[in-house]
């Protein structure tokens, strides 16, 4: 007969919480305690997210970045404009001077141009005053991440100088940063020489421009009065005439006077065919009645009788005048236009009016040792908080698998 099977008899065991696991065990296993990590392992996070970027920017701002210098300049560029009388009052109250901004911004431009720098570099000695022993091996150049090319001494000039342009008053303001107070002074008056020079090559080109624009509407109208003047040469030559309205006018005054002597000698012939009419003058008087009968007949047909009538070739003529009188007109008022063009170009249209000249700062500008030093111990924080949640998150994430 077959044993009922019986449950094995439950044993009673001490059972101990360990806190590092969580879990429970019994007493008499054996447990192996995890090692205590290192201080590194601990710390490391905040070491080389906070405190050592803390330790690097208090080192560099505290004793290695060199002070830097900034001097600062004002101007604007003002046109001279030519103002009426009902003006005046402004004329008293502006001196004839208004702004121009177009050339504002030219200005501002050139100043950061590499024209600019090249004559910074040539009679300024640029590469020495940006290579001062005074300066850290972060900003001086070259550096240890720069080259020496003239690409980079470009990028490193336009973070040197700044020319920047309020819209609402029209002043351009000039910062010059350098290791030393008296070398970014010396090169912000060295640009505002190079800028005034500048706008004067402005002024030059505008004269040029006017007074060759001028000079070829006067060459132009000369021209077009000496071709109209050849045309009528070249016709005065062809109908061997000169002047049609003169010769018309001579022309009727001769018919007129022809008539007047007709009109006489009809008079004598009357008079002596009414007291002697078989004298033999009467026919001398007739003929001669005739013979001027026959000229007022032909100066007629010369004033308008035919193709080569006076009054067929007054057209042209008057068409050639009026040609010519055109294109005297317009050589009168390009020269009139060119002489009022020299006139201007005596005066000068622009002006760089300086309103502060450089200074010689005596305390530097940069670096800004607190607002840096806050502002890499602001980054370094979040940056420490960022990394300390996603670790915490990758770690629990483990712990759970």
């Amino acid at each position: 007969m077959a044993q009922q099977l019986q449950p094995p008899p439950i044993k009673e065991i001490e059972l101990k919480t360990l806190d590092v696991q969580g879990q429970l065990v019994a007493a008499d296993c054996f447990v192996v305690a995890p090692a205590k990590p290192s201080f590194l392992r601990r710390h490391g996070l905040l070491l080389f997210a906070l405190v050592l970027p803390l330790l690097l920017s208090g080192l560099y701002l505290g004793v290695i970045a060199a002070d830097r210098y900034v001097s600062e300049a004002q101007f604007v560029v003002r046109s001279s404009v030519g103002l009426g009388m009902e003006t005046a009052a402004a004329l008293l109250q502006t001196q004839g001077q208004t702004r121009a901004t177009d050339e504002n911004f030219a200005v501002s431009a050139y100043i950061a141009s590499r024209d600019a720098l090249e004559l910074l570099a040539e009679n300024e000695n640029l590469r020495a005053v940006i290579a001062r022993p005074e300066g850290d091996f972060i900003n001086v150049f070259p550096n240890f991440h720069s080259h020496t090319n003239k690409e980079a001494l470009f990028r490193y000039y336009k973070q040197m100088v700044t020319a920047t342009i309020d819209s609402a008053s029209g002043i351009t303001t000039v910062e010059v940063e350098a290791f030393r107070p008296e070398d970014a002074k010396a090169i912000n008056e060295a640009l505002l020489r190079y800028a005034e020079a500048f706008v004067n090559r402005l002024n030059a080109r505008a004269r040029e421009d006017a007074l060759a624009y001028s000079n070829q509407q006067v060459a132009e109208a000369t021209a077009e009065l000496a071709q109209v003047e050849n045309l009528f040469t070249r016709y005065r030559n062809e109908v061997g005439m000169v002047d049609a309205a003169k010769e018309t006018a001579s022309t009727m005054e001769s018919i007129s006077r022809l008539m007047l002597e007709v009109t006489k000698l009809q008079v004598v012939h009357e008079q002596t065919a009414a007291v002697t009419p078989q004298s033999p003058s009467l026919k001398a008087v007739q003929e001669q009645i005739n013979s001027l009968r026959g000229e007022i007949n032909r100066l007629r047909g010369r004033l308008a009788g035919g193709d080569n009538s006076i009054a067929s070739r007054l057209g042209e003529f008057e068409k050639l005048t009026l040609q010519r009188t055109i294109a005297a007109k317009r050589l009168e008022q390009a020269e009139i236009s060119r002489q009022k063009a020299r006139q201007e170009a005596e005066q000068q249209h622009l002006y760089l009016q300086t309103i502060v000249r450089p200074n010689l700062s005596d305390h530097a500008k940069y670096p800004r040792r607190m607002l840096y030093f806050l502002a890499t111990a602001l980054l370094s924080f979040f940056l420490y908080t960022t990394l300390r949640s996603v670790f915490s998150i990758a770690s629990e994430h483990v712990t759970r698998r």
